[in-house]
């Protein structure tokens, strides 16, 4: 591994990679979480250790055993974050997405039969405790992580990747883009929705070339926008390329011509619902940081107000 120049608690670097494919799963990963635990351990006590996780002292280097006892700074772990079948894998969970009860964090439920159903989204879901966590979603054997000072389920984190450009924000860009096609902005409803989605990948595709932009989505389509009677649309996107779609309907939403077409059609209220939700959620990206996202498109969605 390089050396990381500078501090090194404000850098982000690798710590180890493991295939898959040659991943005997706990036999593999448990001593490396044996040894993270005990590594981060040390560094939230602030002193460095005379003997290794062994309890041998050849396991700590000579040069590291003259030093002081003190370190010069110490270190908390604040969050574990990571997709739902990361988190899945690596906690060894029995409370996930495909069992019965459905969530790690809560006491939330896959159907009503067997606890609060998880789509009562006003339902106030007991959160689980760290006993509770330990004892019902882990097995006999937890992650040894838990013993690391501090643990909580709530450390436990989603990749925004993942939660929201792979999730949430595809369903909003889709709503919003089937909102514009069926209110006449990419032509009248004499037309098929395919065709005017094709139309509004057309005036995608100018919006990127006038933006600098690149977006590696196949044409809008009914296909990729997944309709169907049965379940939200969503469009079927990469995390970055759903990115650069909603800061397109964004804009769209935030055109002057749009705006004075939907208030003589009387449709100024989704408008203001459909922009606010778009333009926010564009505003939050400017808080993460993605450098292949273009900062410049937000500079002119702010002179048009629209982030």
């Amino acid at each position: 591994m390089r050396k990381v120049k500078g501090r090194p608690f404000l850098k982000t670097f690798m710590f180890f990679v493991v295939n898959s494919f040659r991943s005997c799963g706990a036999a593999t990963m448990r001593p490396v979480y044996h040894r993270t635990m005990w590594s981060l351990t040390i560094a939230y006590r602030g002193r460095r250790p005379q003997v290794g996780p062994d309890n041998m002292a050849d396991s700590v280097p000579a040069m590291y055993r003259k030093l002081k006892p003190a370190m010069q700074y110490r270190f908390a772990c604040v969050q574990y974050k990571g997709d739902w079948e990361y988190h899945e894998k690596c906690w060894a969970l029995q409370t996930y997405w495909r069992t019965k009860r459905i969530c790690f964090l809560c006491h939330a439920s896959l159907n009503a039969r067997h606890g609060t159903c998880y789509t009562l989204f006003g339902a106030a879901f007991t959160r689980r405790t760290p006993v509770d966590m330990i004892l019902n979603s882990m097995p006999a054997q937890p992650n040894p992580l838990v013993l690391v000072p501090g643990w909580h389920p709530q450390l436990l984190r989603y990749c925004a990747m993942h939660s929201l450009q792979l999730g949430i924000y595809q369903i909003v860009t889709a709503e919003s883009l089937l909102w514009l096609c069926r209110h006449g902005v990419f032509g009248g409803p004499h037309l098929d929705i395919d065709v005017r989605l094709a139309n509004a990948y057309v005036a995608f595709k100018s919006w990127m070339a006038s933006s600098r932009l690149t977006c590696s989505g196949r044409m809008f389509s009914s296909k990729r926008l997944h309709l169907c009677s049965t379940d939200y649309p969503y469009l079927g996107y990469k995390a970055y390329n759903t990115r650069v779609v909603l800061a397109f309907v964004a804009a769209q939403l935030c055109d002057n011509r749009v705006q004075d077409t939907m208030r003589a059609s009387m449709a100024e209220t989704d408008l203001v619902l459909h922009e606010i939700i778009c333009t926010c959620v564009c505003s939050s990206h400017q808080i993460t940081r993605f450098p292949c996202y273009s900062g410049h498109i937000y500079e002119r969605m702010n002179r048009r107000g629209c982030a």
